[in-house]
């Protein structure tokens, strides 16, 4: 895990990929493995492919990482340029006290920049 968070800070993201994928999972929840690599392709451009990773974050009972999963889901959607589904789940983030993104959610509707682009 060490090496595939080096590689991840470092900004190779398909390295980054690589390294978590050869982590036994054993040594982790399955909600760590699922949330870090929606996070690792999210990073690399590809938001439809972290979608279902992120999607099964929050499908895991008492997670601790949901919030978190949430939000990204919701930047996920946003790559993808799905509009409205960007927009509910930012909407969900944002009315969340307890998420660790909520204001970061609150900005991006704030500020409108949910349109679809001509």
């Amino acid at each position: 895990m060490a090496e595939a968070m080096e590689q991840y800070r470092q900004g190779h993201y398909p390295a980054a990929l690589h390294a978590l994928r050869r982590v036994p999972t054993d040594n982790l929840g399955a909600d760590t493995m699922l949330y870090y690599n929606g996070i690792f392709l999210l990073s690399q451009g590809d938001g439809r492919a972290a979608r279902p990773y992120l999607r099964r974050v929050l499908q895991q009972p008492g997670s601790a990482l949901s919030r978190k999963a949430r939000y990204h889901l919701a930047v996920a959607h946003w790559a993808a340029k799905q509009w409205p589904e960007a927009r509910a789940t930012f909407r969900e983030v944002a009315v969340d006290s307890l998420n660790p993104y909520r204001r970061a959610a609150q900005k991006v509707l704030r500020n409108d920049v949910l349109r679809e682009e001509e």
